[in-house]
């Protein structure tokens, strides 16, 4: 019995490299190995404590800076408070 095959609607399987890239991207993406990191060790209170104190500093630091810079149009910061310190 023959084989009829119908080549307008066979699928190509894209090469093993593409489909390896596509997989790394996609585990980045879901933050899957993110999580798996920071389950790799147990986190005490006290440690968890600083760490979301570290976070919350950070995420402060940033919101001053974005506040800051909003009162300089187009971003042209004068060459005096460039530093980092300023924020």
């Amino acid at each position: 019995m023959p084989k009829y095959t119908n080549k307008k609607y066979e699928k190509k399987i894209p090469p093993f490299e593409v489909l390896m890239r596509r997989f790394k991207r996609d585990v980045e993406r879901s933050g899957v190995l993110k999580d798996l990191k920071k389950r790799e060790f147990h986190e005490t209170r006290g440690e968890r404590n600083r760490r979301k104190a570290k976070e919350g500093a950070r995420r402060h630091q940033k919101v001053r800076r974005d506040a800051y810079m909003e009162q300089f149009p187009n971003g042209n910061v004068p060459k005096a408070l460039r530093s980092k310190r300023n924020f």
